[in-house]
């Protein structure tokens, strides 16, 4: 069965591969959090199968804003870093979407739509619902509200 590792980032920083492995239809949980200023944890769920993964890193940050992002891979080869083709994910579903323990507050002006250099969507988020839930549709203009 195809699958793939889940991954994080600290931007500007490369992504990191986790040690869990997530197939189609998996259903994952992250959350990223901070006890002490600078330090945050970053906690990767597969909730199909029970894999975790935990990492704790160093960021100066203000906390201002939190994202939820799906994104083309980077892939790095022997002739050099370029972008890797985005899955078909069809529909991805976020849920319970938090920022400091309170609802994320999602508001539809902030949403971005990820395109392809020649204006073709390659993502697209829906209008959030309840402040915390929105859907993201692969390859399409618009996406339904959950």
């Amino acid at each position: 069965m195809a699958g793939s590792d889940a991954w994080w980032e600290i931007i500007p920083a490369a992504e990191l591969r986790s040690s869990i492995a997530v197939r189609p239809g998996d259903v994952s949980d992250c959350s990223i959090s901070s006890s002490t200023p600078g330090l945050w944890t970053v906690t990767l769920k597969d909730s199909t199968d029970g894999q975790s993964f935990t990492k704790t890193a160093p960021y100066a940050f203000d906390e201002s804003t939190a994202e939820w992002t799906k994104e083309t891979p980077t892939e790095t080869g022997t002739s050099g870093a370029s972008l890797a083709a985005l899955a078909n994910l069809s529909t991805v579903q976020l849920h319970k979407a938090t920022v400091n323990g309170a609802d994320a507050d999602l508001a539809p002006a902030e949403a971005l739509q990820l395109v392809e250099p020649n204006g073709n969507p390659l993502a697209t988020a829906s209008l959030p619902v309840g402040g915390n839930e929105f859907e993201d549709c692969a390859y399409a203009a618009s996406c339904p509200a959950p």
